[in-house]
């Protein structure tokens, strides 16, 4: 029995990437250290709770480019506490996030994305499948 693996090899960038999205992980660089993120369920109330609506509609705004600064703000700061740093909003946003807002939103929107994969086949490189109701 032959082993899956990457096409780019076990230890490529993608399959790391692709490993931690298994695992419902992102890694965000703020203020020059790398900190891992992760929308647990607790993470994802806190952050219903401080916005005022449900992840659902987040997600469909990230989903059609129609995000907002508060969005990724609050995504970024629910998926620290999720991995294990206590951040405030007020502290990320004079934070350096690495690649500017475009970075953030990136990271935020890859956080969205691992929070609701589910595993699969995908295309063989042990990929997580959008759950049905995002697949278009």
């Amino acid at each position: 029995m032959t082993k899956k693996s990457c096409p780019l090899g076990e230890d490529c960038d993608l399959t790391k990437a692709r490993i931690a999205a298994l695992a419902g992980e992102v890694e965000v660089e703020i203020d020059g250290v790398r900190h891992v993120c992760r929308l647990t369920l607790g993470a994802i109330a806190e952050m219903e709770a401080a916005t005022g609506e449900s992840v659902i509609k987040m997600v469909e705004r990230f989903e059609t480019g129609r995000w907002r600064a508060g969005d990724v703000l609050a995504v970024l700061v629910a998926g620290l506490r999720g991995g294990g740093w206590r951040v405030e909003a007020a502290a990320l946003r004079a934070a350096r996030i690495a690649g500017g807002p475009g970075g953030a939103a990136r990271a935020a929107a890859a956080l969205l994305a691992a929070a609701f994969a589910v595993p699969g086949d995908g295309d063989g490189c042990g990929t997580a499948q959008r759950p049905s109701w995002r697949r278009r």
